[in-house]
């Protein structure tokens, strides 16, 4: 930051010290300021906004559940089939891992992928695990997106939303 002169031209001394008084006040301004910005940004991780993932895992991660064709059927709106599926609210459902989930098969034998839900618009899924949203890129019917209060520090695949 480029420093401010010190003194001004004045005509007076009267000027003189109310001009002093008032870079005064302002130097105590911006201290305190950068004292609360290094305070409030001390633990932000910068690697999150610059799209990269974060180098520090953390020791516990909380495990969560992989998203099921059940799980879907069961919160969509009535909807029997997935391609029927338009809304999907699942909101503190445990997820971690949203994508396919090839170990779910059904009674056909036909594996669960996100390209079945062609016709999803609406995603709630707030109050989760989910980490990863590379599987949400695929849902290119979406129009709202509601991810918030998820574990989403260590976000895989924003950058593929812009």
């Amino acid at each position: 930051m480029t420093q401010r002169p010190k003194t001004a031209a004045t005509s007076s001394v009267y000027d003189e010290k109310r001009i002093k008084d008032k870079l005064k006040y302002l130097d105590d301004v911006f201290s305190r300021l950068d004292e609360e910005i290094t305070n409030t940004t001390l633990n932000i991780d910068l690697d999150f906004f610059n799209g990269k993932q974060s180098a520090v895992k953390s020791e516990n991660p909380k495990r969560g559940l992989k998203l099921t064709r059940k799980m879907v059927l069961d919160n969509s709106m009535m909807c029997e089939e997935l391609h029927e599926v338009t809304t999907l609210i699942l909101r503190d459902k445990q997820i971690s891992f949203f994508d396919d989930n090839l170990e779910d098969v059904n009674k056909e034998g036909d594996k669960f992928k996100l390209a079945d839900l062609c016709n999803l618009e609406c995603l709630l899924a707030s109050h989760n695990l989910i980490r990863d949203i590379s599987g949400i890129v695929q849902l290119t019917t979406l129009v709202e997106l509601n991810l918030s209060y998820n574990a989403l520090t260590d976000i895989v695949g924003i950058e593929e939303l812009s």
